[in-house]
């Protein structure tokens, strides 16, 4: 095989770079299975060089089974928005998010541990070094979850993958309805970003704490029944702004979340719901 051919087959199968794949056969006499080995080397040598770097700029991956019943989120993270927006790099995130919901990750070491599922021949570690390599970036995977429910999932990603959510309800009925209840509130948790479901979800000492705050702003010298109001009054702006059912609902501002919920039936709960921001 010619020189310029091998060059072309070893890009193709590795992802490097001309001059890379040039130096690899030089090295390895021609011989592909060598000049692959030296470029993986070369790659995790790369990669620990660039572990000390920033990772100021990534994407969210999602990814969701066709019964709506397995769910994950992924952050894979690198240096600059231009390496964020390639192609590859999202491709990347997109397998490794899919690898999270199929495998199961009991944490980052163990997954990092698990092989490639588009490679078996490959460790998930491998393969994030590997693309440090080739795109002259540091890249790690920065978080991820994985969800699993005996009612239904909804994951919305936004546009430009910097934000993803996932939204449980507890149901099992996936009606189309139901269906669009999931999209619409996934996509309230991402412009909104609520911090807990309901009031009586925020911890006590969060509450007390907010309280002490909100009771220095108070002129001590109003009546006592007075104070209380407005202390009141400010608990429930501040609870309209973190709490999902207390918001007013994106598409609708002249009702709440709660409220909206409260149409699809007494029956229909949100379970739970998080939001991943790059």
């Amino acid at each position: 095989m010619a020189q310029i051919d091998l060059i072309k087959t070893l890009r193709e199968e590795t992802g490097a770079g001309v001059m890379d794949c040039q130096k690899a056969l030089s090295k390895a006499n021609n011989d592909i299975t060598k000049a692959k080995e030296i470029l993986k080397e070369e790659g995790l040598l790369k990669a620990d060089q660039k572990a000390s770097r920033e990772t100021k700029a990534g994407v969210i991956s999602g990814f969701l089974n066709e019964n709506q019943k397995i769910g994950a989120l992924l952050e894979l993270r690198c240096e600059t928005d231009f390496v964020a927006q390639n192609e590859e790099f999202i491709n990347l995130a997109n397998n490794l998010v899919k690898q999270v919901a199929q495998e199961n990750p009991k944490d980052l070491e163990s997954f990092l541990s698990q092989n490639y599922i588009e490679d078996k021949n490959e460790t998930v570690d491998h393969i994030t070094k590997g693309a440090t390599a080739k795109f002259g970036e540091k890249i790690v995977i920065e978080k991820f979850i994985r969800w699993e429910t005996t009612g239904i999932l909804t994951l919305y990603i936004h546009h430009g993958n910097r934000v993803g959510t996932l939204v449980e309800l507890e149901i099992s009925n996936m009606a189309e309805e139901y269906k669009q209840l999931g999209k619409d509130l996934a996509m309230q948790v991402a412009a909104m970003n609520p911090l807990y479901l309901a009031p009586e979800n925020i911890p006590e000492e969060k509450i007390e704490a907010m309280k002490q705050e909100y009771l220095q702003e108070i002129d001590q010298n109003k009546p006592l029944e007075v104070r209380n109001k407005i202390l009141e009054g400010k608990l429930s702006k501040k609870f309209e702004e973190i709490c999902l059912l207390k918001q007013k609902f994106i598409k609708n501002d002249e009702i709440t979340v709660e409220q909206y919920v409260k149409n699809f039936g007494k029956n229909v709960k949100i379970g739970r719901f998080i939001r991943f921001q790059a």
